[in-house]
Formats: structure tokens, C-alpha cells, sequence
């Protein structure tokens, strides 16, 4: 006797049925006959040829993100000023976004700590949705509820605060309940095109450093993550913030993520994250990035500047002292090999641009 399950969504009788009227050979095409694609099919498909992007070279459709600090660390407020900017947008320390409504899910948060986070912003997108709906990513009842809202507002982004909180698992150190626990999301961002970054905790043992293995709970939940961001920050005299993030995942513009490990990012936070810019203990009159490339110019309050060409300070970055002139700046380059002086043009306060380089302000 032939045992073989039947396909999902299938009842016994509609397998009788075509039982009835073609042979098993026709009916077996029928069910399984989708299920393999040849190379050329596989390539034509043209939602698989380029990514697309919710923040450009950094965060694409399908992607699920899983991002990890200490309590406290910021992350719920340095991961709301990306969700705004998505909204709005908006650049994300610039690196341009696909502008869409965001699905925000806060387990954690009472609704008076998610009003304190998003005052720290002046104007609030409407297609920015908070929910403190217990919408649980390890039910069919929390992804068919989260489904229905991402078709309905059409949203690219739908952001988890936390992990945790967000199954009804009693735990993630076992590999499978852990994998069990993401794929879910996962699916539904591969079949939506929409993106999730969902927030999680790290272990209290630093003995190792800030390495990924500081990731809480099982290390399934970075083998399902297609991407994983580790954050860390420490507190500065002036009361602000310099956080450091550092990124893996598939596909090689995840370990972009890592430059934000050494671009010093300096957060100001009052009642959450109203400032981003990056820079020495100078002070920072402006810092400007390069889209889609780690090279950042920053332009520091003592007059010197830095150019740098990677994800942290090396030998190789251009550095010495700035003035104005007029909407120009001139840089003075203290490397004999080149030329005396070098000339960006200023644009509307917000723009600098080497030869047709382009460097957006933050």
C-alpha cells in the first residue's frame, strides 16, 4: 500500500478524485512538478537577480536581522531612528531608504516608554504603527495577525522588541525550538518582501570580548538570522554616547554593517535617540558619507579633518587641517605624496563632493 502523505492543504477526498481521472505518474506532476527548477529557470526569476533594498547596503527585502547589546545599551532607540527614517524616507546615516510603512511590535515596552523613545523625535511618519499586542511570532495566530497588517499598510519593515518576549517557547537554548521560533518571521519576510529586525539580549559573561558568542541562548537563532548585528557603546564626558556595531550575515554587504563598529558613532540620548554623527573628542562640525561605500570625511571643530577609506583609522586616510572659502573648503593634505591642497565643493550645507563623489551630511 502506497503511504505517502498527502500535500498540504489537500483533503483525502480531492485526492481521490484525481486519482479517479488521471494516473499517478499525471497526478505526482501535478503536486510536485513546481518543487525543482533548473539553472536557467532558477536565474530567471527576476525577483532573485538584485536585492531590494529598505536601507541601502544594509538592510534588504527578505532579510531577517537579529540585533544584540546589554539592557539599557540604546538599541531600542537607535533601532527606532532607523525605523522613523524608513518611514519618512529619510537616510539612515546616509544610506538611502525605501520609503514604506513600518509595523512596530512592543512586547517589552509600556506604552509610556515607547511614547518617551519616539518624543525625542520631532514629527512622527503616519505610516509608522506601533502594536503592544501580544502578536506571537511562534503562532499562526501572531503571523497570520502581522501577515494581514504588512498587506494592509503595505509596510517594508516590521521591527520585534525583543525576542524574548515575542514566543510563547518556554526557551531558546534548545537548537530546534530556537530555529522553530524565527522561521516563521523568516517566511513570512521571504513571501511578504518585507524586512524584520528583531531585538534580543546578550549573555552577562564578557570574559570573551564582544564576540558573537555573547549572543543569548542558542546559536541556531544566528544560523536562522540572515543577518546579526552585536552592539556595544561606551559613555562619553559630554553625556553622550559612542556606539559600535558589528555585523555578519550572507551576502558580503552584511559585514558592511561592521563599519559602524569604527565610524564612532556618538549618540546623544535624552529621552532617546535624537543625534547620530561620528568624530574625535574634538567635537565634530560635520561628518559626511559616501553612498553605498565606507569612505566618510569628517570635518572637526578644532579645524583638522580626516578622510578615512575603511571600516576604521589607518595609515592610509588622508588627514590635516580645513578652511573656508566662500561654498568651498579647502583641504590641506599632510601626506608629502600628494598634492598641497585639496578643494571640495560645498552644497547647500549638506553635500561635499570630490571630483562627482558625492558625501551626504549627517
Amino acid at each position: 500500500m502506497d503511504m505517502r502523505p498527502l500535500p498540504d492543504g489537500m483533503t483525502l477526498a480531492q485526492w481521490f478524485e484525481l486519482s479517479e481521472q488521471e494516473s499517478e505518474e499525471q497526478i505526482c506532476d501535478k503536486l510536485y512538478g513546481h518543487m525543482f527548477q533548473t539553472p536557467v529557470q532558477y536565474r530567471s526569476d527576476p525577483k532573485g537577480l538584485e536585492l531590494s533594498w529598505v536601507v541601502e547596503g544594509l538592510l534588504p527585502e527578505t532579510y531577517l536581522c537579529v540585533i544584540a547589546a546589554t539592557s539599557n545599551a540604546g538599541k531600542s532607540c537607535l533601532i527606532t531612528s532607523l525605523a522613523l527614517a524608513v518611514a519618512a524616507g529619510k537616510p539612515f546615516l546616509g544610506m538611502p531608504t525605501a520609503k514604506s510603512a513600518v509595523l512596530w511590535v512592543a512586547f517589552e515596552e509600556s506604552k509610556e516608554e515607547r511614547y518617551l523613545a519616539l518624543a525625542a523625535h520631532k514629527k512622527i511618519p503616519e505610516n509608522f504603527f506601533v502594536s503592544h499586542e501580544k502578536l506571537f511570532i511562534d503562532t499562526l495566530g501572531g503571523q497570520d495577525a502581522l501577515r494581514y497588517w504588512i498587506r494592509r499598510t503595505k509596510a517594508k519593515l516590521v521591527v520585534i522588541d525583543s525576542l524574548y518576549a515575542s514566543c510563547v517557547a518556554e526557551t531558546l537554548s534548545d537548537g530546534r525550538k530556537a530555529r522553530e521560533v524565527l522561521m516563521g518571521l523568516k517566511d513570512l519576510c521571504r513571501k511578504e518582501r518585507c524586512a524584520a529586525i528583531v531585538l534580543h539580549h546578550v549573555t552577562k559573561d564578557a570574559s570573551a570580548g564582544q564576540t558573537r558568542e555573547r549572543f543569548a541562548d542558542s546559536n541556531q537563532i544566528l544560523a536562522t538570522a540572515s543577518m546579526d548585528l552585536l552592539m556595544d557603546f561606551t559613555e562619553r564626558a559630554d553625556g553622550s554616547r559612542r556606539i559600535w556595531l558589528r555585523g555578519r550575515g550572507r551576502g558580503a554587504f552584511a559585514k558592511l554593517a561592521g563599519a559602524f563598529a569604527y565610524l564612532q558613532l556618538a549618540a546623544l540620548f535624552a529621552l532617546g535617540l535624537v543625534l547620530l554623527g561620528c568624530g574625535r573628542d574634538a567635537g565634530v562640525a560635520g561628518v559626511y558619507h559616501a553612498d553605498g561605500s565606507l569612505q566618510q570625511i569628517v570635518l572637526n571643530t578644532d579645524g583638522t579633518y580626516r578622510i578615512m577609506y575603511g571600516e576604521r583609522t589607518s595609515p592610509a586616510d588622508r588627514q590635516g587641517r580645513y578652511t573656508w572659502s566662500g561654498d568651498t573648503v579647502n583641504l590641506a593634505d599632510d601626506k608629502p605624496s600628494e598634492p598641497g591642497a585639496k578643494t571640495i565643493a560645498h552644497l547647500a550645507g549638506r553635500v561635499l563632493t570630490i571630483g562627482s563623489q558625492p558625501f551626504t551630511k549627517e
